[in-house]
């Protein structure tokens, strides 16, 4: 029977190792060879070592990487050979170290906006009920009152509206992702991210101020039949409208910003932890809006305010510590800017690191005009020449949609449709987006304490 490879099958074939360095980063090469990775039982075993992300020129696993340029070859010869152990042979690579004290503050700069796109995102669910109240669109009447036609039409608009109003966040984000791109190739990552914080802190300026009272959100005549509270409301949804803008600008902005800056070995990594700062600011969120804690009748609006709490320490604390992207800078055409910025980030004192620092630019560039041992004055003027410096996006380009003129500065939705190497990822990632948002995870977000009560489940 065929078996999976594992890390058994590296087999050592001598003990000398080569270790190198660069500023942080230290990376080991091994006389160790990678043999037998050709013993798979089906293609999942394929997987492992080419799905790392961030990584272009190698793959890895468990640390240790392989050059992509002799995985065709190997792959053609796994699926036609019955053999146990293939000829497939490579030096084992191991990388370490990298984190900087530069990087660690601007990726922990970086993250504060992904906290804050979280504590949004998951700010109306809990509080909803007091909120509800407040605003004079409540989700049931009051013990005592009779349930008529009317009474059952208001609360069936009170709901559309209540649903309005959280899911009009979504609708805002599709044009804050959107815009985001084009605006932060214009701008840069470190500006595009503080100014988007000014957005989060207007957001949750306007959310708390629904609270304030007004003349015209008395307390009604009759508890059966209230008016919903007309400014309140419109200040809440202008608020869900201005955070939606903000937060979908930072789903795209952020993971590209913290790719651009991570060393290849550590882009999945920091990837994940956009998830996962996110995903701790919606429980955080949650907790905050529980009646134990500031889900009261005066506590919500300081719960739609605590988003303020990253947005201000971001902008007046970690703002002079958030570089921008080196490869943003090389975009831009200014390279000696990039080399001070990436020398911070990865920790270089030497001049081997220096050379070292040159190689890393030139990767940054797109792949026809990649080359190792040019200097950041050569990797400027190809940027030039290739009309990256003016064309956004362009340093981050992969060659997966060729140019059908060299005057050409942009692709269409048609080209990307009609590029069969494209066409593939296009569809897995629609895909993937489409199912994920017909799971009902967004309910989940936003409504599922609604649903609860109303199954006559008790708040805790």
């Amino acid at each position: 029977m065929r078996r999976l490879w594992s890390s058994d099958d590296v087999t050592s074939q001598g003990a000398d190792r080569n270790m190198s360095t660069y500023g942080a980063l230290r990376t080991t090469h091994s006389s160790s060879k990678l043999v037998g990775m050709g013993s798979r039982t089906n293609s999942f075993a394929d997987l492992p070592p080419v799905a790392l992300a961030g990584l272009t020129s190698r793959v890895s696993i468990s640390g240790r990487s392989a050059s992509q340029e002799h995985l065709r070859g190997f792959f053609e010869r796994s699926a036609s050979s019955d053999l146990l152990e293939d000829e497939f042979n490579d030096d084992i690579v191991h990388v370490e170290g990298g984190m900087t004290r530069g990087l660690l503050l601007t990726t922990a700069g970086a993250l504060l906006s992904s906290l804050q796109f979280g504590l949004n995102n998951g700010n109306m669910n809990t509080p909803a009920k007091v909120m509800r109240e407040a605003l004079q669109i409540p989700t049931r009447f009051a013990d005592g009152c009779w349930e008529t036609e009317e009474q059952k039409l208001s609360l069936t608009a009170n709901n559309l509206l209540w649903g309005f109003i959280v899911s009009s966040f979504c609708l805002s984000a599709m044009a804050g992702s959107a815009a985001a791109g084009p605006i932060a190739d214009r701008v840069g990552r470190r500006t595009f991210l503080l100014l988007n914080s000014l957005i989060y802190v207007l957001a949750a300026l306007i959310g708390a101020a629904a609270a304030l009272p007004t003349s015209s959100c008395v307390s009604p005549a009759s508890a059966c039949l209230p008016t919903a509270c007309t400014p309140a409301v419109l200040l809440l949804l202008l608020s869900r409208l201005v955070v939606g803008i903000a937060c979908g600008a930072t789903t795209v902005v952020v993971p590209m910003y913290l790719g651009e800056v991570a060393p290849a070995h550590m882009r999945g990594n920091l990837g994940a932890a956009f998830l996962l700062t996110a995903v701790t600011g919606m429980l955080i969120s949650q907790v905050l809006g529980l009646p134990s804690v500031l889900g009261s009748a005066s506590g919500w609006p300081w719960a739609l305010a605590a988003p303020l709490l990253p947005a201000l320490l971001q902008l007046l604390l970690l703002a002079p510590v958030l570089l921008e992207s080196p490869r943003w800078l090389l975009m831009r055409g200014r390279p000696e800017e990039a080399r001070r910025v990436l020398r911070v980030m990865r920790g270089c004192t030497s001049d081997a690191d220096e050379v070292l620092m040159d190689e890393e630019l030139s990767m940054m560039m797109p792949p026809p005009q990649r080359t190792l041992s040019q200097s950041t004055s050569s990797i400027v003027a190809a940027f030039a020449e290739s009309g990256s410096l003016t064309r956004p996006g362009g340093a981050l380009r992969e060659p997966m949609l060729q140019q059908p003129h060299p005057t050409q500065v942009s692709f269409s939705v048609r080209q990307l449709v009609l590029t069969p190497r494209a066409r593939r990822p296009l569809l897995l990632c629609s895909t993937l987006m489409l199912i994920q948002q017909f799971s009902g995870i967004n309910n989940a977000f936003n409504y599922s304490s609604t649903f609860l009560e109303l199954s006559g489940v008790e708040t805790p």
